[in-house]
């Protein structure tokens, strides 16, 4: 696919957003999609969670999983090349307990 500043950029700034929740507030969303961010001075803010979970729930994996893979279909649809394993990571998904 057509891998264009604008995209790579939009695909950074998602990841950084998530991983925050996920590694910094120790959150998985856990029903992520492009309807649940909203975009604020050009950065990404992630609305919506009131049903997160703790990145011990064991669901959590599961549900990050979920998470990352809506959006790497949807950054795809965009034109993004993203690798949905990849995207995963990024976000933290390597992170959590459980098995990757």
């Amino acid at each position: 696919p057509y891998q264009c500043s604008a995209m790579k950029s939009t695909r950074k700034l998602m990841a950084v957003a998530i991983r925050k929740m996920v590694v910094g507030a120790k959150l998985v969303h856990g029903d992520l999609s492009p309807y649940n961010v909203l975009y604020h001075e050009g950065t990404p803010v992630l609305i919506d969670v009131a049903q997160s979970v703790g990145v011990d729930h064991p669901q959590a994996r599961e549900l990050l999983r979920r998470d990352s893979d809506n959006f790497a279909k949807y950054l795809k649809k965009l034109g993004a090349d993203v690798d949905p394993m990849g995207f995963f990571t990024d976000i933290g998904g390597g992170e959590l307990p459980g098995r990757n």
